[in-house]
């Protein structure tokens, strides 16, 4: 990226020689600390196995750029197609392939294997997940997306195989929910599995975390889903 960036990681401790852990490679990586907690909990439930997240922070809004430039920075890295080309975008997509992944594999024994990798996020991220799962479905063969910002880019989705995608958002945040279920719509034919749940809530991390805390249970553990969801796992 040009400059420092920022990563917050969970991982467990001291793995065996030969041991992977299942990862999930996160947008916006200061969620990773309340995450962490989430998953934490449902391992020492024993209804998740031992799993490793990694947060990558967006571009810093510092006093030489100020604040909203760090967020158009921000969209730029996340959404294909945003105003201002898809310099950042590509740049921020080699980071996390060529940098973060490498990183949490040779440092943290994160998994190689596709169907042990998953790429997260909400609003903005949310669409970011989608679109690095289009874009590179034999590096990443789970999705979790939440609350997916605007429609930049969604054409991909159409032709792109997936493994595992897990959509989510709110009934008080309808335009997001809407890119939801559009989304889902898109993906379910070239999905193996897919889960759509759309709550009660808003454009919160409240929403966020509990989604969230779902999607890895039924990704990776053993525990079944409820059955309000939307559109019921294929």
């Amino acid at each position: 990226m040009g400059e420092p960036r920022k990563l917050t990681i969970y991982a467990p401790p001291n793995p065996p020689p030969g041991r992977r852990y299942p990862v999930i490679y996160a947008a916006d990586g200061g969620s990773v600390r309340q995450w962490a907690g989430i998953v934490h909990a449902l391992v020492e439930a024993g209804k998740l196995p031992q799993v490793i997240l990694v947060g990558l922070w967006p571009a810093p809004a510092d006093a030489v750029r100020g604040a909203a430039l760090g967020v158009q920075f921000r969209h730029q890295e996340y959404l294909i197609g945003f105003e201002g080309g898809d310099a950042r975008f590509t740049a921020h997509e080699r980071f996390l392939l060529e940098e973060v992944a490498p990183l949490a594999e040779r440092q943290f024994a994160a998994a190689t294997d596709p169907r042990e990798r998953a790429v997260a996020g909400y609003s903005n991220g949310g669409a970011w997940a989608l679109q690095m799962g289009a874009r590179h479905p034999g590096v990443f063969g789970k999705v979790i997306s939440l609350s997916p910002a605007g429609a930049s880019g969604i054409g991909i989705l159409q032709g792109a195989k997936f493994g595992d995608v897990f959509l989510g958002g709110g009934t008080l945040e309808p335009t997001f929910a809407t890119n939801a279920r559009t989304a889902a719509a898109l993906v379910a034919p070239r999905a193996d599995r897919l889960w759509l749940e759309v709550r009660t809530a808003g454009h919160s991390h409240d929403l966020w975390e509990d989604l969230f805390a779902e999607a890895v249970v039924w990704m990776l553990g053993d525990a079944d889903l409820s059955a309000t969801s939307e559109a019921p796992a294929q």
